[in-house]
């Protein structure tokens, strides 16, 4: 954060001291974000990566951020209506991200959500055209999916 946006944690931009409080990242249920209620999932990607899962007006929304494939991720798209993963590149390989192969041979392991893909390269919507997988879409720029 201080190489990326030093002006933005020295509040010169903002004009107003930021303070953080830092949690550690551990699976919690019920958290209130000012009227919002949300869940968090630790995800493995980074030790403090983490997935949400927010309620909103009847219908629950997983989004993993970024993340390998993991029981967490299962676990958040099966308690989700819809949910957000992302997915950078077309075959699996030794990132720590999640690859259409994997979304391919593991789809059924999500439970009965709509799968949206984000973070994603056009490589990986040309090839989920050419040959999709049911209940997974792929988002682009200026999308508007109905909850």
């Amino acid at each position: 954060m201080q190489l990326c946006y030093r002006d933005i944690i020295d509040g010169t931009k903002l004009g107003f001291e930021i303070r953080y409080h830092e949690l550690p990242v551990t699976e919690r249920s019920g958290l209130d974000g000012g009227g919002l209620a949300f869940d968090v999932l630790p995800m493995d990607h980074h030790p403090s990566s983490i997935g949400y899962r927010f309620d909103l007006l009847g219908t629950t929304l997983g989004v993993t951020g970024d993340t390998r494939w993991c029981t967490n991720l299962e676990a958040l798209a099966r308690r989700s209506d819809v949910f957000l993963v992302e997915c950078t590149s077309v075959d699996k390989g030794g990132q720590a991200h999640v690859s259409l192969q994997e979304v391919r041979e593991k789809a059924d392991s999500l439970g009965d959500c709509r799968v949206v893909l984000v973070h994603l390269p056009d490589e990986v919507a040309a090839e989920l055209a050419a040959d999709p997988i049911p209940r997974v879409i792929a988002s682009h720029d200026g999308m508007i999916f109905p909850l």
